[in-house]
C-alpha cells in the first residue's frame, strides 16, 4: 500500500510515461518508514553475505520467509525494489557492497523482470555475485488456480525462497 500510494505520487508529477503494476487483495504494510523516494531501492532489514531483492506483491511471501530463514541462522538483507525502470544501480550496488550471493523474488516472468535486470546489471559490469532468480518461467500459466497456488507453483512462496535462499550456502 505504501508504494502504491508513491507509485500515484510519482506518475502525477512525471513528466514520462510511468506503468504501474497494482495489487488489490490488500497487501500489507512491511515499510516502517511511509515516505521515501520510490526510485530507491530500499533496505527494510539489514544482512549479511546474503540479500533478498523483491518487487511487488509477493513481499508477503518474502517476510514470512525471512522470519523462517532468521530461525535458521540465516540473516540475509532485505530489500524492495519499488521501481525497476530505470533502475538505481548506482544506489542498489552501493547498499550490497558486501553481499556476495543475491536471490531475486518477483511475481513476474524470471526473463523479463527484476531478475533478468540483475543479471544483465552484474554480466554489464563484470560484478562476481551470485544470483538466483525466482520467478515464472516464460510461458503460459492458465493451470494455475489462484495467486497462492501459483507462487508454491513456482517457487515464490516462503517456503519456495527458505530453500532457494539455503540452497546458496551448499
Amino acid at each position: 500500500p505504501v508504494e502504491a500510494k508513491l507509485s500515484a505520487e510519482y506518475s502525477l508529477k512525471s513528466k514520462n510515461p510511468v506503468y504501474v503494476r497494482l495489487a488489490k487483495r490488500g497487501e500489507p504494510v512491511f515499510h516502517s518508514n511511509e515516505d521515501f523516494d520510490i526510485t530507491m531501492p530500499q533496505v527494510l532489514r539489514d544482512g549479511e553475505e546474503i540479500a533478498l531483492l523483491f518487487h511487488g506483491t509477493v513481499s508477503q511471501e518474502v517476510m514470512k520467509a525471512y522470519d523462517e530463514l532468521v530461525n535458521d541462522g540465516i540473516h540475509p538483507m532485505l530489500v524492495s525494489v519499488p521501481m525497476l525502470q530505470p533502475l538505481n544501480d548506482t544506489a542498489l550496488l552501493n547498499i550490497m557492497k558486501n553481499i556476495k550471493r543475491v536471490v531475486s523474488v518477483e511475481e513476474h516472468y524470471e526473463n523479463s523482470g527484476l531478475g533478468n535486470i540483475l543479471s544483465n546489471l552484474f554480466s554489464r559490469l563484470n560484478i562476481p555475485m551470485k544470483l538466483k532468480r525466482l520467478g515464472i518461467p516464460y510461458g503460459f500459466i492458465h493451470d494455475i488456480k489462484d495467486q497462492n497456488g501459483m507462487r508454491e507453483h513456482f517457487g515464490i512462496s516462503a517456503a519456495g525462497i527458505v530453500k532457494a535462499v539455503s540452497d546458496t550456502f551448499k
